[in-house]
């Protein structure tokens, strides 16, 4: 950040809390965009890529109009595979990562989407615990974000104050469980899949034009 680099991913997952707090803090003052820790990174098909994804990323990862916002890696690699097999592909997929404190949240990159002339809806993976899908909510409350939003998210049988996974899907305090994410998003009239086979279809009915 002090030599001027202004997109920075951080792949690697258990960085302190207080260093990422930091490292928040100073991607704000330099005007810098920081993705993760914990994260495959950002992807553009066919144009860029800056992290991590497998080798038959081509075959998953197809060029299209649907942003992509993430918290998880596997469900990610299904959910975008569902979106293809329903005749979509993929614009940006950004993962903000799994740890507690990302250095992006999914509301600050809801901007760049609604900026996005190739991107004509937005599908978020997201999970229990913190609270960046109410977020989100409250961005489609707000008008800030203005196009289609489906949201799929990990996590609804999990049980209370358990870890699952990631260090920042945990429930505290009665706060962060998937049923308050689900009714935060539906109330502004996002469309939440209870299946990751059920985004495609959700796009679909939602008639966001198909792009492949």
């Amino acid at each position: 950040l002090n030599s001027g680099i202004k997109k920075i991913v951080t792949i690697s997952d258990g960085i302190p809390l207080h260093d990422m707090v930091l490292i928040r803090q100073a991607a704000k003052e330099h005007g810098a965009l920081v993705v993760g820790g914990n994260t495959s990174g950002v992807i553009s098909p066919k144009v860029a890529m800056m992290g991590s994804f497998p080798h038959w990323i081509e075959r998953v990862y197809k060029k299209g109009n649907i942003g992509v916002m993430t918290r998880s890696g596997s469900l990610t690699n299904e959910v975008t595979a569902m979106i293809v097999e329903a005749g979509y592909g993929v614009s940006t997929l950004i993962g903000v990562g799994g740890d507690p404190v990302p250095g992006t949240r999914f509301a600050e990159m809801l901007p760049y989407y609604e900026a996005d002339s190739e991107t004509n809806a937005v599908v978020i993976i997201g999970e229990l615990g913190g609270t960046m899908e109410e977020e989100v909510a409250e961005a489609i409350k707000n008008k800030t974000f203005t196009k289609p939003l489906v949201a799929f998210l990990g996590g609804r049988t999990a049980p209370k104050g358990q870890r699952m996974g990631h260090a920042g899907a945990i429930i505290s305090g009665g706060k962060g469980s998937v049923e308050d994410k689900i009714k935060a998003l539906t109330e502004v009239g996002a469309l939440v899949a209870e299946r990751p086979r059920m985004v495609g279809k959700l796009l679909v009915e939602l008639k966001v034009p198909k792009s492949i």
